[in-house]
């Protein structure tokens, strides 16, 4: 089971070597629990200003988004929570995860905070989540930047030495008490689903911003197909980055997120108009 911590949760311990103050994910001043789809999910809120929503990924925590919540709060008012058995939130014993889930949590939480029209960054698992909730909670949504997310499980979708190592770590481990064998069903979660017909977000018109990276975890033509199907996105490469760019260089992709989420989202035609006449 060791190895299996170190994969979903030894990776929280990646500190920076001078922290702020604030301790993201344990500040009680900020924190409070809410009592959501049968477990108490915990939440951390700070800033004032238009709602702005930040999920985690797969084993994560509030603290992962550390870099996000320390920019962001300048300017907005940050949502930022663990998801079910992550974190300081509960888990149900024995329970199977899926995103639909995980998304329906999430809705719960917004109709809890009395917040609608808000603005979601996913890293990861919660770029998944974010845009689910675009698809199936319209009304909660203003925009949803997604970076490093998938619809599908396998090698169709994630880098194939990653998505092997995974499915023979899992397969090695055999958990004992609750808290293992959670932490290997949020693990099972990335080799099981997400299941999404990619032609079920054509009818999404919240805009949403499909970032990946030209060397992430995730392949960058499932992330393109992803993007053609979506009926009002952007699409966003970062070069010379990779899937945990919300660490490593937490500012160049803050900045792409700022950009995003305050200029009205408007689609570029094909050609300038002066040049139509070059169309067939």
């Amino acid at each position: 089971m060791k190895k299996l911590y170190i994969l979903v949760w030894a990776i929280s311990t990646l500190q920076l070597a001078s922290q702020a103050q604030t301790t993201y994910g344990q500040n009680t001043q900020a924190g409070r629990y809410y009592t959501i789809n049968g477990i108490r999910m915990y939440v951390e809120s700070y800033g004032q200003g238009k709602p702005l929503v930040l999920i985690h990924g797969n084993g994560g925590s509030i603290e992962h988004l550390r870099h996000q919540i320390s920019h962001f709060k300048k300017t907005r008012k940050v949502l930022v929570a663990d998801t079910r058995g992550h974190g300081k939130s509960s888990f149900v014993d024995g329970q199977t995860y899926n995103y639909h889930l995980l998304a329906k949590d999430w809705a719960q939480l917004l109709d809890s905070l009395r917040v609608t029209n808000v603005d979601i960054f996913g890293w990861s698992d919660g770029g998944i989540i974010g845009m689910l909730l675009a698809r199936d909670y319209p009304s909660r949504v203003g925009k949803v930047f997604s970076f490093g997310a998938n619809m599908s499980p396998g090698e169709d979708a994630i880098e194939g030495r990653v998505f092997r190592g995974i499915r023979k770590l899992v397969a090695g481990e055999t958990p004992i008490n609750p808290s293992e064998k959670n932490a290997k069903a949020i693990t099972q979660m990335m080799l099981d689903f997400p299941q999404e017909e990619l032609a079920s977000f054509r009818k999404v018109q919240i805009p949403v911003m499909v970032a990946t990276a030209d060397h992430d975890l995730i392949l960058l033509e499932h992330s393109l197909n992803m993007y053609r199907n979506f009926g009002n996105a952007a699409f966003l490469v970062m070069s010379m980055a990779n899937h945990f760019m919300p660490w490593e260089e937490p500012a160049r992709l803050n900045k792409e997120i700022e950009g995003f989420f305050n200029k009205p989202f408007q689609q570029k035609n094909l050609v300038p108009k002066e040049y139509e006449f070059l169309l067939d």
